[in-house]
């Protein structure tokens, strides 16, 4: 009993350890990417968070729960978007589906 007292405490103190080092780094909040939208507009995260907060969402055309999601979003974006909220979404589906989105 006494050493898994120990271990338990061993791993939370590693876990803290390491969320700090996480936290400690708080000038790059996302790494940086760029990406061609439906338009094929070159989209640039940088340029998009210096505008104000982005919301990066993964989705797919075969995913409900996903589709369902994306309303609220919506929703969202019409609330915010004048105050710079912008939003990414990233389609998991294959390249062929691209059509099929526009």
């Amino acid at each position: 009993m006494k050493t898994l007292l120990i271990l338990i405490t061993l791993i939370l103190t590693l876990f803290q350890v390491g969320t700090r080092s996480l936290l400690a780094d708080e000038k790059q909040i996302l790494p940086s990417f760029k990406g061609r939208d439906l338009g094929n507009r070159l989209v640039e995260v940088e340029k998009l968070l210096a505008k104000g907060p982005v919301l990066i969402t993964f989705w797919a055309t075969w995913c409900a729960p996903c589709l369902r999601e994306m309303e609220k979003i919506e929703v969202l974006y019409e609330k915010y978007r004048e105050k710079g909220f912008s939003v990414i979404g990233i389609n998991q589906d294959v390249i062929k589906s691209r059509a099929e989105l526009r």
